[in-house]
């Protein structure tokens, strides 16, 4: 006899053998049960709907990499915050910039705005108008940085006279700024 049953009288021996006997039985039930559970589980799943939401998973991972490098792109274009300098005041700063570049040495610009989009929380639109007055060529030549440094534009104003080789141009663009978080507005993401 093993161990610890050589010390027991016959009767405790065979109530101990009838106990292992029930709890290796119960056990054996439960183990036949799970099985039974899990086989009921995964008869009534449709593989073919689970391979078509993975599918689509697939597919909007694959483009996941483009939208990050889009944002990327846009984000790299937003101004940065350069010490205590406002948004409003970099936006005119920068057209300021913009129109020296294209001949424009005094242009006049408006002081820029800053204005919520309906519906999104994260971003705003800094505003500012333009007025120039200069040649055909330097006004394309303005509206083409203004389109290189990926400006919206608002509306454009185009004034010219038949006898003068002179545009007076009145532009309103706009840039995509992250809305600052204030301590009493949390940003508020769209789920």
């Amino acid at each position: 006899m093993i161990g610890p049953l050589k010390n027991m009288k016959p009767r405790e021996r065979k109530l101990f053998m009838a106990t292992v006997i029930v709890v290796l039985g119960f056990i054996a039930w439960q183990l036949n049960s799970e099985e039974d559970e899990f086989a009921e589980a995964v008869a009534t799943v449709n593989l073919d709907e689970l391979q078509m939401r993975y599918d689509s998973m697939i597919a909007d991972l694959k483009g996941a990499g483009e939208v990050l490098r889009a944002y990327q792109r846009l984000a790299d274009r937003l101004p940065q915050s350069e010490g205590s300098e406002s948004i409003d005041l970099q936006f005119t700063n920068q057209l300021a910039d913009l129109c020296e570049q294209s001949g424009f040495r005094r242009p006049r610009i408006d002081p820029a705005r800053i204005d919520p989009i309906e519906g999104v929380t994260e971003y705003e639109l800094v505003s500012a108008n333009i007025s120039t007055e200069g040649t055909f060529d330097e006004t394309v030549r303005l509206l083409g940085v203004l389109e290189d440094n990926g400006l919206i534009f608002g509306a454009i104003d185009l004034r010219g006279q038949a006898d003068r080789d002179i545009i007076r141009a009145t532009i309103n663009v706009s840039r995509l700024v992250p809305t600052p978080r204030r301590p009493d507005r949390p940003n508020r993401r769209r789920g």
